[in-house]
């Protein structure tokens, strides 16, 4: 079936959507956290649907695509949080061994 949709062909769109999506699936094993797996699982039965000409309603894929979007924006604040957490930690070792230069500068001096 084709048609044509505000001057876009869905065909067209279908399979660059499709290529994308394989894409995406294709990295699936090489990912390491389970949120970008769970990521990458939506994203296949997205395309799995695609295939099949099963594509959901336009309110489930907003739906969908808003959860998707609050599930990237926690996963970013996550990412965030930890990158600010080791920035800490590089502060205080950098710190303790300042700290560590000066007594040994100092105890050489006493000598």
């Amino acid at each position: 079936m084709r048609c044509s949709v505000s001057g876009v062909d869905v065909d067209k769109e279908a399979k660059r959507r499709a290529d994308r999506l394989q894409q995406a699936v294709a990295i699936a094993p090489r990912l390491q956290s389970p949120e970008r797996r769970e990521f990458i699982l939506d994203t296949k039965t997205h395309l799995d649907r695609l295939q099949q000409n099963t594509l959901p309603s336009v309110e489930q894929i907003l739906a969908h695509k808003m959860d998707l979007f609050k599930r990237l924006q926690a996963f970013c604040d996550y990412n965030d949080s930890v990158r600010a957490r080791h920035a800490k930690q590089n502060r205080v070792r950098i710190s303790k061994i300042s700290k560590a230069r000066a007594n040994n500068e100092a105890l050489r001096s006493e000598m």
